[in-house]
Formats: structure tokens, sequence, C-alpha cells
């Protein structure tokens, strides 16, 4: 008899299956680790910016989002007020003066104090905080308060 040494078209077959459930395996898991971690670095960036609020109240006092800008600036968080993670989006409660990590269902994803009444929130964005700060029209800076 002749033998081959070769591979049928069926386990070449389910070789391919095997390596096709693999990699999409790995690349959900991936995902999700991906999508984690950017959650994690959103939360450590409103840490940082709460902190950087109290800070900025040993001196002076925050009345509104242009004073909260102030603050951000004042400790070069500026730059990081779009989140990473997609559909959120930090607002300063002005009620509590806290800044707070939020998706677009207006749930907060971070563990800080804040009110239910999202009319006192104002969204951190960015393009708005460059005007507000250096605007000296106080028509422009009423629009955020």
């Amino acid at each position: 008899m002749n033998k081959k040494n070769s591979f049928t078209l069926v386990e070449l077959l389910v070789v391919m299956a095997i390596l096709g459930i693999l990699s999409l395996v790995g690349v959900v898991t991936y995902s999700k680790l991906t999508d984690k971690a950017k959650n994690s670095n959103d939360n450590y960036i409103v840490i940082q910016m709460n902190n950087a609020l109290r800070n900025y109240q040993v001196d002076s006092k925050i009345e509104s989002i242009s004073d909260v800008y102030k603050a951000l600036n004042y400790s070069s968080l500026l730059d990081d007020l779009t989140p990473s993670t997609i559909n959120t989006y930090y607002y300063w409660d002005s009620t509590t003066n806290n800044i707070l990590y939020v998706n677009d269902s207006k749930e907060v994803l971070n563990d800080v104090e804040h009110t239910y009444d999202t009319t006192k929130w104002f969204i951190l964005d960015y393009s708005y905080s460059n005007a507000t700060i250096t605007s000296q029209n106080s028509s422009f800076n009423d629009l955020f308060n």
C-alpha cells in the first residue's frame, strides 16, 4: 500500500476552525482589557481633577465653570478633558463642587458625592476651556454660569 505523508482536507479545516475560535477569543479579551484600561485611566484623571479643585479652593473660590477651568489650567489638566472611553464625559457638579465621570445615560461612573439634579451639572469641554480662560468678555463667561 501507498502511504501518503500529508493531512486530509478535513484535518486542515478542523485546525483552521480551532485557530479561528482561539483568535476570536483573543480579540474579544484584548478589547475588554483595553476598555478597562481606558476606564481606569479616565477615573484616575477625575481623581486628579478633583484634587486640583481642592487645591485651588485653598486660595480662591470656585463659583462658576470658568473657575473650574482655571483650577484645571493651574494643574495642567486641561489637555485631559476628553475621556479616552467612548460615550463618557466629565461634568462639574456645581452643588458639590466635584468632577463627575458620566456615561451617555447620565450614570456617574466614579465614586464621588454628587447631586442627582443634572441641571446643576456642567460638561467640561476643551474647546470651551481655552475660550473661557482667555476671554475678557463677561457675557461669554455668563454662558457657563
